[in-house]
């Protein structure tokens, strides 16, 4: 009872309140399951998403690069859970593209801020029994720094994230940092795939991630999952499991 107490999940009428029910296995709001599970999950499948760049020059050690800084990716994602309106009803949304990543929360700012004062370290608390409750399970490091740790993460680069806010969203845009102009021409060579080849090597293969197919076709992780939904939708491609466990057949 003490750790519950301490982690201000209780009404004072010793009842739980919301804060509590959000992070719990009975959460109920729009996907089922504990926030903390979910942000667990969705960390992981970005992670398997994050590609990293190998460099060998002449240095002695080879230079390994991700995508995207995990620890923006952290921020993003914990910041996304922590501080949505929960009173709407739709869902946090996480797109990958080439060149960046975006992740989209509901709800604007809190309290009438502005962004540049968030920028500027003031805070704006929406939800702070859940804030508190993820502060204490560790899943927020020094409150009111989730921005500028984001900005952070991306020194040594020349690219930095964008923040996009509107009535009722707010957004923020990750950029690839090993993307480059360049690799415009390299992935329309490769975009000239097409659905039968994706047909032919489930066909050699059996039940392939998607990932993997993207490995085996040489492709953009946004071509082969728009082929994927085109056979998909066709009904010549089976798709079983979820999250880390979707695998896609021929049918």
């Amino acid at each position: 009872m003490s750790n519950i107490k301490a982690l201000h999940m209780l009404k004072m009428s010793y009842t739980y309140n919301n804060a509590a029910f959000l992070v719990s296995d009975q959460n109920t709001t729009i996907t089922k399951g504990a926030l903390t599970s979910q942000i667990d999950e969705l960390l992981y499948y970005i992670n398997l998403n994050n590609y990293m760049e190998v460099k060998i020059d002449g240095d002695p050690r080879r230079h390994e690069t991700k995508n995207y800084p995990e620890v923006a990716i952290r921020e993003a994602v914990v910041n996304a859970f922590a501080h949505r309106d929960y009173v709407l009803h739709s869902t946090i949304k996480i797109e990958i593209f080439d060149d960046r990543m975006e992740i989209l929360s509901l709800g604007r700012i809190p309290d009438g801020l502005t962004l540049e004062e968030v920028k500027d370290g003031m805070t704006a608390v929406r939800n702070p029994q859940l804030v508190h409750i993820l502060d204490k399970l560790k899943y927020i490091e020094n409150y009111g720094t989730g921005i500028r740790r984001m900005y952070e993460a991306y020194n040594g680069t020349n690219k930095l994230p964008e923040f996009e806010v509107r009535p009722n969203s707010f957004k923020v845009l990750l950029p690839n940092v090993n993307w480059r102009k360049n690799q415009v021409d390299k992935s329309d060579k490769k975009d000239n795939i097409s659905e039968e080849t994706v047909l032919f090597m489930l066909e050699k293969n059996g039940k392939q991630t998607r990932k993997e197919l993207q490995q085996v076709l040489g492709t953009t992780p946004y071509h082969v999952r728009k082929l994927l939904n085109e056979l998909i939708e066709q009904g010549k491609v089976k798709k079983t499991g979820k999250s880390v466990n979707t695998r896609y057949e021929k049918r």
